[in-house]
């Protein structure tokens, strides 16, 4: 077994990392300042957006580097260059760190495409997440955190997830209000605002364009979230999928293919997962483009009704506790 621990700040590819931080920050300034006047020149310019939408992977990838204290070896540092690409992604660095922490601790509990009846309810709501619902629900949590008292953010939290998910609930009041991560949280939805409602008076004419850009953004995101978990046992006897890739496009996706490979081993960065992968004789489980279409397929019925767990005593190094810090 790889020793995770002893050599992640040695192998933690810091300058590589902010190379492409700065890469993903110029194609920011592009989109949102230069393609309005290249739009007005023609409308064939638009036909980019699908290709820049794919940089919205490696960009997600690497604010899931800075959750899990990778993406710099400074801890402030690490936090500020999160919270950037936080304000850039549209949504909160602390939001989208929560709702890792819990993907990881409660996996398969808290979102599975596993239903007891594949009726057009389930359907319905199974699509909705596959296609946007991740993303879009980082935006709006943000927004809300952001907007609304803390009284009345608790009461919703608890009337809508106290039922089903109640140790989500507990955390996340925990997590934003205890830790008083609820200012970060409106810091850093300001900033966003202005950037995207500054990108929105510049578009002008041409904002369906951006918003467009969003939604493929919502697409992309949401979609290969849920591809390295779809199929995986309800119990969470498997943490996640390895899905095969040629090298040169499992880079792009920052590694982030080897999915069960970061699961059980949270403290790898990502230029590591391969050898970590090998070291640790895993096999892939189908290949990325197949198993990908598999999740058009639907939500996948179930006879058994499983438990929500409680989470840990002692969450894992890469858990909820390490993310205070």
């Amino acid at each position: 077994m790889m020793d995770t621990h002893a050599h992640t700040k040695n192998t933690l590819p810091q300058r590589t990392n902010l190379i492409l931080i700065g890469a993903i920050g110029l194609l920011h300034l592009a989109v949102l300042a230069a393609l309005p006047f290249l739009l007005m020149q023609s409308l064939w310019w638009a036909a980019v957006l699908p290709l820049l939408a794919w940089v919205n992977i490696p960009h997600w990838a690497l604010i899931h580097e800075g959750i899990h204290k990778l993406l710099h070896r400074d801890t402030r540092t690490n936090e500020r260059l999160s919270r950037g690409l936080g304000v850039l992604m549209g949504a909160s660095f602390h939001v989208m760190r929560f709702g890792h922490m819990m993907h990881h601790q409660l996996n398969r509990d808290w979102h599975s495409e596993w239903v007891s009846e594949r009726n057009i309810i389930n359907r319905a709501r199974y699509y909705a997440h596959l296609l946007f619902g991740l993303y879009g629900s980082e935006v709006m949590t943000s927004l809300l955190v952001a907007v609304l008292p803390k009284e009345t953010a608790i009461r919703l939290a608890r009337r809508t997830a106290l039922k089903y998910h109640p140790d989500v609930a507990i955390a996340a009041e925990r997590f934003f209000y205890t830790r008083e991560h609820a200012r970060m949280v409106r810091q850093d939805m300001a900033l966003s605002v202005i950037v995207y409602g500054a990108a929105f008076w510049h578009f002008g004419a041409f904002w369906p364009i951006l918003a467009a850009y969003f939604g493929l953004r919502a697409l992309v995101i949401s979609f290969l979230d849920n591809i390295y978990h779809y199929g995986t046992a309800g119990d969470n006897s498997k943490a996640a999928k390895e899905l095969k890739l040629p090298p040169l496009y499992s880079a792009l996706l920052l590694h982030s293919n080897f999915h069960e490979t970061h699961h059980l081993n949270p403290d790898v960065p990502w230029t590591q997962l391969p050898a970590c992968h090998n070291a640790q004789g895993r096999v892939f489980n189908g290949g990325f483009v197949a198993h990908g279409l598999k999740q058009l397929a639907g939500p996948l019925q179930s006879t058994q009704k499983k438990p929500l767990q409680h989470l840990p005593a002692r969450p894992s190094r890469g858990g909820m506790q390490a993310s205070y810090a």
